[in-house]
């Protein structure tokens, strides 16, 4: 099996190459074997964490064994892009994927460790071991 690679961006979870310069928030999803990772870059707010959630839906339906979300590009993350997150890792574990985020800066570790979800999304946490 090839490893492929997809460019992918908000508001569309459909696969694309290139977008308008100013989109807030962009991801590319690398499946490698039976793991894919979506690697964010930008701001995840309310405008886009939907996009982004149709799209990890879409990456789901696949049943990968793991589904990894590199956040070390992500410079914002708010309620909604916590939502989105968690409504994922609730998907991943009906269809039996690991789901885990790794490598958030510390803006965005800081807003997760308020929340609380950094036990349960983060690599390497108690909620997800490596």
């Amino acid at each position: 099996m090839q490893d492929r690679v997809v460019a992918q961006q908000s508001p569309s979870p459909l696969p694309s190459m290139a977008g308008p310069a100013d989109e807030h928030l962009r991801w590319f999803v690398t499946s490698v074997r039976d793991e894919v990772v979506v690697a964010l870059q930008g701001e995840m707010d309310m405008a886009n964490a939907d996009g982004l959630g149709r799209a990890l839906a879409a990456v789901l339906e696949t049943r990968p064994s793991k589904v990894t979300v590199d956040l070390e590009s992500l410079s914002f993350l708010d309620s909604s892009g916590i939502r989105c997150l968690v409504i994922a890792s609730q998907q991943a574990s009906a269809v039996r994927s690991k789901f885990v985020v790794r490598r958030p800066g510390r803006a965005v570790l800081r807003v997760l460790q308020l929340t609380g979800t950094d036990t349960m999304l983060l690599e390497g946490s108690d909620g997800h071991a490596a």
